[in-house]
């Protein structure tokens, strides 16, 4: 599934322009959160996102084969589509980018981006089936 564009927290365009965020060599982690997480442009750590689906299904991913391509001036970061499992049962509403500076997710690691995989409101749901987040053919996002 792919809903929503994938969306920069404010500190995060900073982050990845002065390198306190290496999109392509730090370990970049997914995770999942409910209808009840509110994203902010103003968030920028991983305390600051609520909601988090917590269970063995909602394991947080680590984004695989990231690259930067440039055609054209325009710049675009991509990444392997994010697959949480084939025989999963998942509610959830957006998936959260966090660059993670440890062994695991901390409450000081800085937030990338997140994307809303509803545009009417509610979250999205697997029942014992596939729950595999596609970003856009585009990217996740791109500079120009």
């Amino acid at each position: 599934m792919s809903v929503g564009s994938f969306t920069l927290y404010n500190s995060a365009k900073k982050d990845i322009l002065d390198g306190t965020v290496d999109l392509d060599n730090d370990t970049v982690t997914a995770v999942l959160a409910t209808t009840d997480y509110v994203p902010a442009a103003t968030h920028d750590t991983y305390s600051d996102v609520t909601n988090i689906c917590a269970d063995a299904d909602y394991a947080p991913k680590t984004l695989t084969s990231p690259v930067f391509t440039e055609s054209a001036g325009t710049v675009k970061f991509d990444a392997d589509d994010v697959t949480y499992g084939t025989t999963v049962s998942i509610a959830a509403r957006y998936i959260v980018l966090v660059r993670q500076a440890g062994a695991s997710l901390a409450g000081t690691d800085r937030l990338i981006g997140y994307m809303d995989l509803d545009d009417t409101g509610y979250n999205v749901r697997s029942t014992n089936s596939n729950f595999i987040v596609r970003w856009n053919a585009n990217g996740l996002f791109q500079l120009s």
